[in-house]
């Protein structure tokens, strides 16, 4: 290939590249029917948190250390983490319902042989101090939550010392 072929390839590619970086979104596209989905998987959820805490056993059927993921995504890590620790109940928090469906789905699918100690919250983490009350949680568990990359936006992340 020649040097002017060379360069005219590698100009094209860099405008692919910015094109498709450009139309990329990391945001999921809505699902079908994700409400009938979401209920459908119920009795996973939580949906008023608050009156839900101080009744473990209610809940769960066992009173064991609480442990909380917030920006659960598709719930590999909760199913997984759930199904390791049998001795612990799990709380999975996500904030967009369309990620919660597939998680929720998730649980359900495997829940032959997961024990019951899995729960979903679809919510935002701005509520947590009016959800949980001081000290009820054993671990808190931040894996991916949405990472606010931009330093303008350094406020809104979770773990500005701020929130």
């Amino acid at each position: 290939m020649r040097a002017s072929a060379q360069s005219h390839f590698c100009t094209y590619l860099y405008y692919i590249i910015a094109d498709f970086k450009r139309d990329f979104k990391m945001r999921m596209r809505k699902k079908k029917h994700s409400a009938e989905r979401i209920e459908a998987c119920a009795e996973l959820l939580l949906k008023n948190p608050i009156e839900c805490f101080g009744k473990e056993e209610e809940i769960f059927g066992k009173k064991c250390p609480m442990l909380l993921e917030i920006g659960c995504g598709k719930g590999d890590f909760a199913v997984g983490m759930a199904q390791k620790h049998p001795d612990c109940n799990f709380i999975a928090m996500e904030k967009v319902p369309d990620v919660c469906c597939i998680a929720l789905e998730k649980a359900m699918a495997c829940k032959e042989t997961r024990p019951d100690n899995l729960r979903f919250i679809i919510g935002d983490a701005d509520n947590l101090e009016e959800w949980f009350p001081e000290h009820c949680l054993d671990v808190l568990y931040l894996n991916f939550s949405d990472p606010w990359p931009k330093s303008g936006h350094a406020k809104r992340r979770l773990t500005y010392r701020g929130f």
